[in-house]
């Protein structure tokens, strides 16, 4: 069986939920995403998980938005 590529995430935490930013990181994990980054101040999470997770991290409580990173080479 062939393991899914692994896409990095930015999840942005919506105002109402970053006083339990957390919370929203464990349930992120346990939706399949593999939390590389919790910032505390930004309310931003980043992390990796297959492309096909995509729809069930915008599904947890406190979620904002979910977007791929893109790197830029210059």
């Amino acid at each position: 069986m062939e393991r899914a590529t692994l896409e990095t995430f930015v999840v942005t935490v919506g105002d109402d939920a970053l006083s339990r930013l957390s919370e929203v990181a464990k349930s992120l994990s346990e939706r399949g995403l593999e939390v590389e980054d919790v910032g505390l101040q930004t309310g931003v999470i980043s992390g990796r998980a297959p492309r096909s997770l995509m729809a069930a991290l915008l599904d947890v409580d406190g979620v904002e938005a979910v977007e791929i990173s893109r790197r830029v080479s210059l």
